[in-house]
């Protein structure tokens, strides 16, 4: 059935943000956390000031509950999420569920697991349907969508959002099941890694953390700000940027003890900066202690020796191209290959670049990077089909890396750090050094907040002859009437 002409709900629950609005429209109706605030009296507050609002009346007691499953970005709690679409409805949206179709969004990470996907999409109909009695349910795949919103059918999307990060490889609009990464370094974690750095300087706020409402409210005020405003990622690691300093002032004092030149600069990571923390003091930090909590998402084992190295954002980025790419691939032709270049997965340009702000020497978005052996070149892309399997196998392999890396979508509200874009870029150029490389970032903050709900509302406008078998819309009736077979 072809909707496509028709207006719609959409909807999206983000493990943070929940986005609502209709898809004629440009920007959405309401956005509004993806928790609620739950009152002495049992009942259920959705939204941020009606939230804070609750929270004034009700005290510091009150606990903040969540909807989404932070791991897997799906609802877990149903009751809670019936509750937040009666709110959407009824005081954001305005509108009778009856008479319009709805669209949702689901995340991509649990494509790998069918089973737990079919009771995702099973429990979306029953509250849709039986609840809401919404005449059409259509549910796409969040990173398909923004995908295809782009107009591409074969994409890399990296996702740096607060519940964490994650890749999904897409290619001829179809998602690679095993190239599919995730971690849990993102937003919620540097909110963390923040939270343990001010300990240090306000003795009270270790205390004031282990109610979920004071986390809530920091998380959504000073801390937000303070990510906003004061964060940086260097283009290089942050342990290479701090050499490369070092080595300069010491060959300036070289050159000043002989005389070619009359003073020694600073190191860049050492200029002082301000801030003024919940507008009671101001405090001082040099720039490298700012540059840190960027790099966690990169390094997550500096914050601590518990956290898995190999969960860092370049090392999840190398893992699921290869993966997309090789797909069945013995393992004996892929070592042959040498897949991700002469520099493998540690090593890389030797030559070190500056942060992003001081001088930066790092590559921009849409930047081609590597040599004339560029994945197009050479005469491993001719002749294919006289090739022997092996070979034509590799040369696959090459095409498929050549068209991820080309098509890299980035997207999520922690994907806006300051520098992060380029220092994906010098990431994945470092492992794979001989292939071209073009980013696609919205720079706008609340365009890329708001994402994954415009990319919905394109979706709902395509129809079933663009979306082939990527549009499923479930019918109502269909549901009553099979579910009246099942108990007859």
């Amino acid at each position: 059935m072809d909707l496509s002409n028709s207006k719609c709900v959409v909807i999206h629950n983000g493990t943070s943000t929940t986005i609502a609005g209709f898809s004629n429209s440009e920007i959405p109706k309401c956005i509004i956390p993806s928790s609620y605030l739950k009152k002495k009296d049992g009942s259920f507050v959705f939204g941020t000031f009606d939230m804070m609002d609750s929270l004034e009346d009700e005290g510091a007691e009150s606990d903040i509950f969540t909807i989404v499953d932070s791991q897997l970005g799906v609802p877990y709690n149903w009751e809670a999420l019936e509750k937040q679409w009666e709110y959407i409805f009824e005081k954001q949206l305005k509108c009778d569920p009856t008479e319009l179709p709805v669209l949702i969004t689901i995340p991509s990470s649990i494509s790998k697991n069918e089973d737990i996907e079919n009771k995702v999409i099973e429990q979306y109909c029953k509250i849709a349907f039986e609840k809401f009695k919404i005449p059409y349910l259509q549910i796409v795949n969040e990173s398909l969508s923004i995908s295809l919103g782009l107009g591409k059918k074969t994409s890399l999307v990296i996702d740096i959002s607060g519940s964490g990060s994650s890749v999904t490889p897409i290619v001829d609009g179809v998602i690679i099941k095993n190239g599919i990464v995730k971690s849990k370094y993102g937003g919620d974690f540097l909110d963390y890694q923040i939270i343990k750095k001010f300990s240090t300087i306000d003795e009270d706020l270790e205390e004031e953390m282990t109610n979920s409402s004071n986390i809530w409210v920091s998380s959504n005020s000073w801390i937000k700000n303070f990510k906003k405003t004061m964060l940086q990622v260097t283009d290089k690691k942050l342990q290479d940027v701090e050499k490369y300093y070092e080595e300069q002032l010491r060959l300036q004092a070289e050159l000043q003890n002989q005389g070619s030149i009359t003073s020694v600069g600073t190191n860049p990571l050492s200029v002082k900066k301000e801030y003024l923390y919940r507008s009671r003091k101001t405090v001082t930090f040099e720039s490298r202690e700012l540059y840190q909590f960027g790099e966690y998402l990169f390094q997550p084992q500096l914050a601590s020796e518990q956290y898995n190295r190999d969960d860092g954002l370049g090392e999840l980025i190398y893992r699921s191209i290869t993966s997309a790419a090789m797909g069945n691939m013995p393992a004996a032709v892929a070592a042959s290959n040498n897949i991700g270049g002469s520099s493998g997965a540690t090593g890389g340009d030797s030559n070190v670049h500056t942060p992003s702000n001081v001088d930066s020497m790092g590559v921009g978005s849409g930047t081609s990077l590597g040599t004339s052996m560029g994945a197009n070149g050479g005469s491993a892309n001719s002749g294919n089909a006289q090739l022997p399997p092996q070979l034509a196998t590799t040369a696959n392999v090459t095409e498929n890396i050549s068209n991820l890396l080309n098509n890299i979508i980035i997207k999520g509200g922690t994907s806006l750090v300051e520098g992060i874009e380029t220092r994906i870029i010098n990431e994945i150029s470092m492992r794979f050094p001989q292939y071209k490389i073009t980013t696609f970032a919205n720079q706008v903050y609340l365009d890329r907040m708001i994402q994954s709900w415009t990319s919905g509302t394109t979706m709902g406008k395509l129809g079933e002859v663009a979306l082939g078998n990527n549009n499923k819309w479930y019918c109502r009736e269909i549901y009553e009437s099979s579910k009246n077979e099942v108990t007859a």
